[in-house]
């Protein structure tokens, strides 16, 4: 499992390495919307995932079939309070997590079934 680093601002973006490639992440916060937002790219600057909206204890990943994607899922886990992150929990009250293929249940996961992920 894999912490993903959270930077302090409106928008950001990094590369990391996730299942030994390199991806670029874009976070963006949404004011309309009230809710942070994720896309996945390659390292040529082809996105392939967009608008994945953060939500606590949801698979991000669940039902994407690009099989460029990081071989895993992406969880928000919040310390406390509700589902959505609010522009100043991401990162503080909200991290995000990645999981590797193998340390994931072997049976599909559906959207409702919420894993816990340790403190």
């Amino acid at each position: 499992m894999k912490v993903l680093p959270i930077i302090d601002a409106h928008a950001f973006r990094y590369k990391t390495m996730l299942e030994g490639k390199t991806f670029a992440l874009r976070f963006t916060w949404d004011d309309r919307a009230t809710s942070w937002h994720l896309d996945i790219g390659l390292t040529d600057g082809t996105w392939i995932a967009n608008g994945i909206r953060i939500v606590v204890g949801y698979p991000l990943l669940y039902r994407r079939q690009d099989s460029r994607l990081p071989r895993g899922q992406l969880w928000a886990r919040a310390s406390e309070g509700g589902e959505i992150a609010q522009r100043e929990d991401l990162g503080t009250r909200v991290k995000l997590f990645f999981i590797p293929d193998d340390e994931l249940p072997s049976k599909p996961l559906p959207a409702d079934i919420k894993i816990t992920i340790p403190a």
